[in-house]
């Protein structure tokens, strides 16, 4: 958007190089004159702006990125083209990323842990039984003549439940691993929910930045040129190279804008899945798919 901006502004400067010839020389009205150097002006706010518009952004990037300097070497020129990609069936993508995603494995475990906290309440509930066993030996020979005895013992402790037997927590455990188990329901309905988004956005978004964007991005340019140079020859009125500009700028947007959504609804349709199912290079798959 920072190089589209300053195309723009470039464009902008020449037009107003022209046209003050032009208005020296007679052949134009000095409201013309006036009138680009409006857009320039605007031009050149809009550059500035841009401008901090890419230092916040590279900015952010660095924090994300735990202070890597990032600069021009490191940022492309230009947003890089789509590549040819082939989304999963939904049901595939399912059992993948219910494999793989994080969040719906730490609720599995939430509903492992709640089923041994009803385990445990249950055995809070029955008898406690303790077994005991013990031994004793009496030195008896030297005080009343009787030879020392050896004595064993063996018994059982155990409580009787028979008010008390841990109803309430027993129901609350269960009432938590059911709620947790509904959880995992919830996610895996959003799971499913959030592939079928994803992949429309990513065969929306590779639609979308084929030939076609290319192909208006390329018209505009040259409708830009031809109406700017027959502008310079006297042919045009400046409205309509205005115009003309202005539509390209809103076709470059568009184009750029198409690219950024594919991007992004590649790195989404991964994230959703877990994994690294799209790569860069179709040719590419991870270990266990195939084409």
């Amino acid at each position: 958007m920072l190089r589209m901006a300053r195309d723009n502004l470039d464009n902008l400067l020449k037009v107003e190089e022209f046209t003050t010839r032009a208005v020296a020389e007679g052949g134009r009205p000095r409201v013309e004159l006036n009138r680009i150097r409006l857009d320039v002006l605007a031009g050149r706010q809009a550059a500035r702006n841009m401008e901090t518009v890419a230092v916040a952004t590279k900015a952010a990037l660095k924090a994300v990125t735990g202070g890597l300097n990032v600069g021009e070497r490191e940022v492309p020129s230009e947003v890089p083209p789509p590549i040819p990609i082939t989304a999963l069936e939904i049901a595939r993508a399912f059992e993948l990323a219910r494999g793989t995603r994080p969040d719906l494995q730490a609720l599995r475990w939430q509903v492992a842990k709640a089923q041994a906290d009803l385990d445990v309440e249950y055995r809070k509930g029955k008898p406690e039984v303790t077994p005991k066993i013990g031994y004793t030996r009496q030195f008896q020979e030297k005080a009343i003549g009787f030879p020392d005895a050896d004595s064993w013992g063996i018994g059982v402790d155990m409580t009787l439940p028979l008010y008390n037997r841990n109803q309430g927590n027993r129901l609350k455990s269960f009432a938590a691993a059911n709620q947790r188990a509904f959880a995992v329901q919830a996610a895996e309905i959003e799971l499913r929910s959030e592939l079928e988004t994803v992949t429309q956005e990513l065969q929306a978004a590779e639609q979308s930045t084929g030939s076609v964007v290319a192909e208006q991005l390329r018209l505009a340019a040259q409708v830009r040129d031809g109406i700017a140079a027959s502008y310079e020859a006297g042919g045009r009125p400046l409205i309509d190279l205005l115009d003309a500009q202005r539509n390209y700028r809103e076709t470059y947007r568009l184009y750029i804008a198409a690219r950024v959504s594919f991007w992004r609804a590649f790195y989404k349709y991964n994230a959703a899945i877990g994994q690294q199912v799209l790569t860069h290079d179709p040719r590419q798959f991870p270990p266990g798919l195939t084409e």
